[in-house]
């Protein structure tokens, strides 16, 4: 069992609330795939133009 983290538990299953915690966040806040990839170059291209008025 780890014990340098105090606050870590684990469920019935052995998962851990970290481990829960990121599959919760990560279904709303990372896109590996094309939508990702989208969002991303919308980003960049975001980027790109802001530092181009400067």
């Amino acid at each position: 069992m780890d014990t340098t983290d105090p606050w870590i538990t684990f469920d019935e299953y052995g998962e851990s609330n970290h481990v829960a915690s990121f599959n919760k966040e990560a279904g709303v806040t990372w896109f590996p795939n094309d939508e990702g990839r989208d969002k991303l170059d919308q980003l960049i291209s975001e980027i790109k133009k802001s530092r181009k008025r400067k």
